[in-house]
């Protein structure tokens, strides 16, 4: 559980992503009843779910929504309760997330946004650009949403991006520190990737330019099970989840802990079974942890520890 200097709490055990962009439920999950059954829980139970990012315009990555067969050729179940997925940040657009995002609140859904900061795009750098458009849409939040908006995620670490995640460390800090000036009642979650290094975070805190660090989500594939490996979707590349970084991410999140000064909130194939299997990130120091890839897996082991840790 993470205590907030404005008082709100985040939970110890909060979803990510994986509610989609609205924090209501995702496609193409929402057609499995195990899933449905979890989602509808959640209102009751109060979790928090870190919604999937939004950008400030639409953004049309390679799985597109009245393009079913898209899904599967950049979002693919692997071994080990692993997933890869090329998604490429599909989403409708800042006005249209808030809307959704808004309507879920109100059917009870406790969604925090998440936004993704457009560094680069079409291959031009845009910095200067994407900290405006952060300041616009975390304000077109809070204006629409009002005091059920406390906290934004901001999403530094898509591998299916055109920036490299690895070096966007500078335009990260830049970013932070600017909305912490303009916007200093935000409570900020930074969701840093694993390919970043820890003096990075180190520095964040340090410069406290965040109110938590949420790691990890993906790491890409060849990272994973080995250089010059393709995926098996349908570009050879993405970015892994679930079981196959568990591992990987664990040891990191364990140093993280060690050396920095910030609540963190630890995913990366966070597992919901075993019934203790989420006790050893406690133990090493999580505030909270994230689960994403075993809900779609294991939706009710899922709730299971939710209510378990509420």
């Amino acid at each position: 559980m993470i205590r907030f200097p404005n008082g709100k709490i985040l939970p110890s055990v909060v979803l990510s992503t994986i509610g989609g962009h609205y924090g209501s439920g995702m496609f193409p999950y929402i057609f499995d009843a195990g899933y449905n059954h979890l989602m509808s829980s959640l209102p009751e139970t109060r979790t928090a779910i870190l919604t999937k990012s939004a950008t400030y315009n639409k953004r049309v990555g390679n799985v597109v929504m009245h393009k079913p067969w898209t899904a599967y050729q950049y979002i693919r179940r692997i071994k080990d309760r692993g997933m890869v997925n090329a998604y490429g940040l599909t989403n409708p657009g800042i006005n249209e997330c808030v809307e959704g995002i808004g309507k879920a609140i109100a059917r009870g859904y406790n969604a925090i946004p998440n936004f993704y900061p457009e560094f680069v795009k079409n291959g031009v750098d845009r910095l200067e650009e994407a900290i405006r458009e952060t300041i616009v849409a975390i304000r077109c939040f809070k204006y629409n949403l009002g005091e059920a908006f406390w906290a934004v995620e901001l999403n530094f670490s898509c591998p299916n991006s055109e920036e490299e995640i690895a070096k966007n460390m500078q335009q990260v800090l830049q970013c932070l520190a600017k909305v912490r000036e303009e916007l200093p009642f935000v409570i900020i979650i930074a969701k840093v990737s694993w390919m970043h290094p820890i003096e990075f975070f180190e520095e964040i805190a340090t410069k406290k330019l965040a109110d938590a660090l949420h790691c990890f989500n993906t790491i890409p594939y060849e990272l994973v099970f080995g250089a010059g490996t393709r995926s098996p979707l349908k570009n050879g590349l993405g970015g892994v989840s679930g079981g196959p970084i568990r591992e990987l991410c664990f040891t990191k999140n364990q140093e993280v802990a060690k050396r920095v000064n910030l609540p963190i909130i630890m995913g990366g194939g966070v597992p919901v079974e075993p019934f203790d299997a989420a006790k050893p990130y406690f133990d090493i120091g999580a505030s909270a942890i994230s689960v994403c890839t075993d809900a779609a897996y294991l939706p009710y082991e899922t709730l299971a520890l939710i209510n378990r840790h509420l």
